[in-house]
């Protein structure tokens, strides 16, 4: 039964030679672009805006991360997260990664992994500046954070008693 596939397959093959060279074509590049895709999946994607790195210290390793989040479609990532995508920090700059095939976001930064005791905890730092756009299917838990940050002399309890529980 088999040996009969292959005699109709090649007698096509003769019969329509540039209909079948087309085709076969495609589906060489289709295996090729496959097999040289990584899929990943990252639990601590952050999105933020332009003064993230204003407020948090950030120490960076390659690019600048205080300008990288100020353009729409950017994202800065963590030292390890780098290693894992890229080989290396220098390697991940300008290198672009694609949410689940909708939307490709270009490395302008790395800094060191976040420390772990810190409660907001990212492999991925995304820029804001596009995100009435984001439609993307596994965002499942999108919390926001507002951070403060107060002068040298300023009273937080004073400030946290006039703010609402909620």
């Amino acid at each position: 039964m088999l040996k009969n596939y292959f005699r109709l397959l090649f007698r096509n093959f003769l019969k329509r030679k540039v209909y079948s060279a087309i085709n076969l074509l495609g589906l060489a590049t289709g295996i090729a672009v496959l097999s040289g895709t990584k899929h990943f999946e990252e639990k601590h994607v952050v999105f933020a805006d332009s003064n993230f790195f204003e407020i948090f210290q950030g120490q960076a390793v390659a690019g600048d991360p205080k300008t990288a989040m100020h353009s729409a479609n950017t994202l800065v990532l963590n030292e390890s997260t780098a290693i894992k995508y890229f080989g290396s920090a220098e390697k991940a700059i300008g290198q672009t990664l694609n949410f689940e095939g909708n939307k490709d976001y270009k490395v302008q930064g790395v800094v060191k992994d976040w420390p772990e005791k810190a409660h907001l905890q990212w492999d991925l730092l995304c820029s804001t500046l596009n995100f009435g756009d984001i439609n993307e299917p596994n965002f499942y838990d999108l919390n926001y954070f507002t951070y403060l940050v107060l002068k040298d002399h300023a009273d937080a309890k004073a400030l946290e008693a006039k703010l609402p529980e909620k």
